[in-house]
C-alpha cells in the first residue's frame, strides 16, 4: 500500500505521545464508552458536528486508535462524503472506498486498507460523489453492518456535520451517535438543534465532545454522557 502525504502530521500525536493530559482524557471517554458498549451491546458509533471545523475527523481518528491500542479490532469509516479526511489522517490513497461500495457494490473488504496503527484499519470515503445523501438513502446498511460486525469489535463512522441531510440516514443505522463540539465557537442553541436534528432519526445520542477548549493544567477535552 502506497503511503500518501499527510498535509498535517501532527493529526495523531494524541496517539503517539501517550503521557500527556489530551491522552489521558481520550483514555477516559474510552472506558465511558467501552461501558456503555457493554451495557447496551453497542459497537458501531458514529461522529457528527454542528458545523465544519470543529475537529470531529481528528477526534474520532484518535479515540479509534485508542480502542485499537486495547487490542479491538476496529474499522474507522469515513463516511463525509462531501469533504472526507480521514485518507489524509491516516496517510493512504483514497481513490476506491465507501462510495463504490454505494454505488457498484464493490466488496467491503477489497477496498478496507490497513492503518499504520496495529489493529485500526480504514474504509476511506473514495471519490466525492454528487448525489451523496441518494446514495445513502437506498443502500442496505443492516447488510453491510453485519457483514462487518463479523471482523470488528468496534466501528466508527466519521459524518458529516448533522445539518446536512446524510448524516440522519447514517446515524439511524448506528447504535450511538458522539457530538463533537469546539468550545466557545459554537451556541448553545446550534447544538441543540443539532442534538434535535440526530433524535429526530431515531439515534441515540450517547455523549458529548468539547473540542478545541482552552486548556488547563488537566485537559482540553471534556465527554458529557
Amino acid at each position: 500500500m502506497r503511503k500518501v502525504k499527510n498535509k498535517d502530521d501532527k493529526k495523531l500525536t494524541v496517539f503517539t505521545q501517550r503521557n500527556t493530559a489530551i491522552a489521558e482524557q481520550f483514555r477516559i471517554i474510552r472506558t465511558s464508552l467501552q461501558f456503555l458498549a457493554e451495557k447496551r451491546s453497542a459497537k458501531r458509533f458514529m461522529v457528527t458536528s454542528s458545523a465544519s471545523g470543529e475537529g470531529k475527523s481528528v477526534v474520532i481518528a484518535n479515540l479509534a486508535a485508542f480502542f485499537a491500542q486495547q487490542e479491538k479490532r476496529v474499522l474507522i469509516i469515513d463516511g463525509d462524503l462531501r469533504r472526507p479526511t480521514q485518507n489524509e489522517i491516516f496517510q493512504v490513497e483514497n481513490y476506491y472506498g465507501f462510495t463504490d461500495i454505494l454505488k457498484d457494490g464493490v466488496d467491503v473488504r477489497k477496498v478496507i486498507q490497513k492503518t499504520e496503527v496495529e489493529n485500526l484499519d480504514v474504509l476511506v470515503s473514495g471519490i466525492v460523489p454528487h448525489n451523496p445523501a441518494e446514495l445513502l438513502a437506498s443502500f442496505d446498511f443492516e447488510t453491510f453492518f453485519a457483514e462487518l460486525d463479523v471482523d470488528y469489535d468496534f466501528i466508527f463512522v466519521d459524518a458529516p456535520p448533522a445539518i446536512l441531510a446524510d448524516t440522519p440516514i447514517i446515524a439511524s443505522k448506528v447504535d450511538g451517535v458522539i457530538v463533537v463540539v469546539a468550545l466557545h465557537s459554537v451556541k448553545r442553541s446550534k447544538l441543540e438543534q443539532t442534538i434535535r436534528s440526530v433524535r429526530s432519526s431515531g439515534a441515540n445520542v450517547v455523549g458529548i465532545i468539547c473540542n478545541k477548549a482552552k486548556r488547563t493544567k488537566k485537559t482540553a477535552y471534556y465527554y458529557k454522557q
